[in-house]
């Protein structure tokens, strides 16, 4: 561990569910990292904060945007019950994100896409990546990267039309440890509420909720999540889930095709939905 820890640190590891807190200033990938840690306690978090990543992973061993400093590039190693209900954590760690931004910029058009990533209006600000770990069998890693005091100019050109960061979008800077800080505080009170209560609060930061979209080689509308993490896709032949995949928007094209169609008794307010070819947008 690098020896000059930010002081914030200290009052991270204050924190009565944080069992230890490492800093880096460079780290290959904190999720890497994680699967190299000795011990482990058995009921709090250990967190791992890199400065910068050298070889930082998404989804499906995509690369991840993180080798400059200025992100918040950190992994939470979770105890957790069952493995399979690693969609609590997931939804509590993409809830706790949204929220310690929103309480800074009350007006930012933040949302969760599914599976993994926050966005900030139309552009994605940060990257979540569970992953399980093979020596400790009851935790999980819960990484993520947001995009905080980066300037735009630092951003790979083919980045510059989908991604952005707190910088860019405030023309301000905040504080990555005390974000770090509330990040945990949230995490800790999403994963322990009521689910229903906490997917209620979920659903309403979904991104392009009722969007057209392609995941698995079905087309549909995207017309929700459930408890469990599947996403709902209402198809010509009913609705399917899928428990992962890559959810891509598509915009359809007016033609004389099969459509379903819904009024309601309010007023005169009516919606079309139309199935048709998509062309990937």
């Amino acid at each position: 561990m690098d020896s000059a820890a930010p002081d914030t640190f200290n009052r991270i590891r204050s924190i009565p569910f944080v069992s230890t807190c490492f800093y880096f200033d460079e780290l290959d990938s904190t999720n890497t990292y994680a699967k190299t840690v000795a011990s482990l306690s058995g009921n709090k978090l250990t967190v791992i904060v890199a400065g910068r990543q050298t070889a930082g992973r998404g989804q499906r061993s995509n690369s991840f945007f993180s080798h400059v400093n200025g992100g918040l590039f950190a992994t939470f190693i979770c105890p957790v019950p069952d493995i399979a209900q690693h969609f609590v954590y997931n939804r509590a760690l993409s809830l706790a994100i949204v929220t310690s931004l929103q309480n800074r910029f009350p007006k930012a058009p933040l949302y969760i896409k599914w599976p993994n990533d926050i966005y900030w209006s139309t552009k994605k600000i940060c990257g979540i990546l569970l992953e399980s770990l093979p020596v400790y069998k009851n935790h999980i890693a819960l990484g993520f990267g947001i995009n905080v005091n980066i300037p735009i100019a630092l951003f790979p050109c083919e980045l510059l039309a989908i991604a952005t960061s707190v910088l860019q979008e405030t023309n301000s800077e905040i504080d990555i440890m005390e974000l770090l800080y509330d990040i945990l505080i949230l995490f800790d009170n999403y994963a322990k509420q009521p689910v229903q209560t906490v997917h209620a609060l979920y659903k309403k930061k979904l991104y392009r909720l009722g969007a057209s979209i392609e995941i698995n080689d079905a087309k549909g509308l995207f017309t929700g999540v459930l408890e469990d993490g599947k996403l709902c896709l209402e198809t010509k032949t009913g609705i399917t889930y899928h428990v992962s995949g890559t959810m891509r928007f598509v915009k359809y094209l007016l033609q004389n095709l099969p459509c379903r169609t819904k009024f309601t008794t309010q007023r005169v307010s009516f919606s079309i939905r139309i199935y048709i070819n998509p062309v990937i947008i």
